[in-house]
């Protein structure tokens, strides 16, 4: 039997649980600034033969993102790769002493339309 209490739910007959506030892993700041990097390098990747044949028809917000990444070269990808890597492996570290990381979503309302989905300020642990 699950209840809801507020915004809380719990099991009547769960083990005890406490919260702790818990760092994140020192490879945290690096795997945040290469995100961009892999992001862009796979979304160019993706849209490689649209950004070559039909450059003019894509949307000029997609457009614009991809001029961004063309800069973006296969080593730069694979270093960043690397990274992400050792940085999943430490928060795996970190979740054996914790099972849960409990944060806000974003630092205010969802912005209109569909353009944005908002700051991802909030998106990185301990930042």
């Amino acid at each position: 039997m699950r209840r809801r209490c507020g915004s809380q739910a719990w099991l009547p007959n769960a083990p005890a649980h406490r919260s702790a506030r818990s760092r994140c892993p020192r490879s945290r700041p690096k795997a945040w600034r290469i995100h961009t990097t892999i992001q862009q390098f796979e979304a160019h990747q993706a849209f490689a033969w649209e950004y070559r044949a039909n450059y003019d028809a894509m949307p000029p917000l997609l457009r614009g993102r991809l001029d961004e990444s063309e800069h973006f070269t296969p080593a730069d990808y694979e270093e960043a790769r690397a990274i992400a890597v050792r940085a999943r492996a430490a928060l795996a570290e970190t979740f054996e002493e914790v099972d849960v990381f409990l944060t806000f979503s974003a630092p205010g309302a969802a912005p209109k339309g569909i353009d944005w989905t908002g700051d991802p300020v909030l998106t990185g642990c301990g930042r």
